[in-house]
């Protein structure tokens, strides 16, 4: 089951939902149709965080697959998407899984929304927010950092198991 806004038409975009852990959880973006879109999917039965470029009705790869072996009750989900990239970030508000900056082929606006298969226990989310964001605000892949668009720095968490760039824009 999907349900998008209608009246949002975006290419660049990134949006956050609470669910909770125990039941999928998705996020829609670039909905053209139920057979053509990107979804940044949370899985509990596989234990795992990843993103789907749905194209023709086909599934694909699995891009970007995280681990997700230990999470709590409520989780809030981010994706993002930018040009030909796309991030997925999954937190309890203790532990905090995310996706590489993986590269899709959809690149087309189109609408935003919820994904639903009901795997698991009833999924019931809240407190939707979409914003959009400004062409190239969300930087190329570097060497699979997870790069969200955002006003303020978000330190990622420590211990890291990879490198992390900050990059600053001087605003006039």
């Amino acid at each position: 089951m999907v349900t998008v806004l209608e009246k949002v038409d975006e290419a660049d975009v990134a949006a956050s939902v609470q669910a909770r852990s125990d039941a999928e959880a998705g996020i829609m973006l670039r909905f053209h149709s139920p057979d053509d879109y990107l979804v940044a999917l949370y899985s509990p039965k596989l234990k795992a965080l990843y993103i789907h470029d749905r194209k023709n009705g086909g599934w694909g790869a699995e891009l970007g697959r995280v681990e997700v072996p230990d999470i709590g009750p409520r989780i809030e989900l981010k994706a993002a998407v930018s040009g030909e990239y796309a991030a997925a970030i999954l937190t309890d508000g203790t532990k905090t899984y995310r996706t590489p900056t993986v590269k899709v082929s959809n690149a087309a606006s189109g609408k935003v929304g919820l994904w639903l298969f009901q795997i698991g226990d009833r999924q019931e989310y809240a407190d939707f927010k979409l914003c959009r964001a400004e062409p190239g605000k969300f930087p190329a892949l570097v060497q699979g950092v997870p790069v969200m668009w955002t006003d303020t720095f978000h330190a990622p968490d420590v211990p890291s198991p990879q490198d992390w760039v900050l990059v600053l824009e001087r605003v006039k």
